[in-house]
């Protein structure tokens, strides 16, 4: 099985209130509804809205975690993994 990175919509994502939706754009696209009548509906939206910034947050992040060496100091190594895996999952590359 072939791995393809599959890109996204670049941000940054916003989410607009409009009653009980919670619309996320991009510019003038909109990408997403949410539509829950749960207390967590807007920070569902709001999560949503920031996966752009986390992703290139990750990106920045994860090659100044390792040493000169290119090994991963062993006390953040679960944690490195489990960033390295998001970023993959958000790639595409399961």
């Amino acid at each position: 099985m072939t791995t393809q990175t599959q890109t996204h919509t670049p941000g940054p994502w916003t989410v607009n209130i409009d009653g009980p939706d919670m619309r996320v754009f991009a510019g003038g696209e909109m990408l997403a509804i949410v539509n829950e009548f749960r207390d967590e509906a807007e920070a569902n939206a709001r999560l949503i809205a920031s996966a752009p910034a986390l992703k290139e947050a990750l990106e920045r992040l994860l090659p100044k975690l390792t040493t000169y060496s290119g090994a991963v100091p062993v006390v953040i190594l679960p944690e490195y993994k489990a960033a390295r895996a998001v970023l993959a999952s958000i790639e595409g590359q399961s």
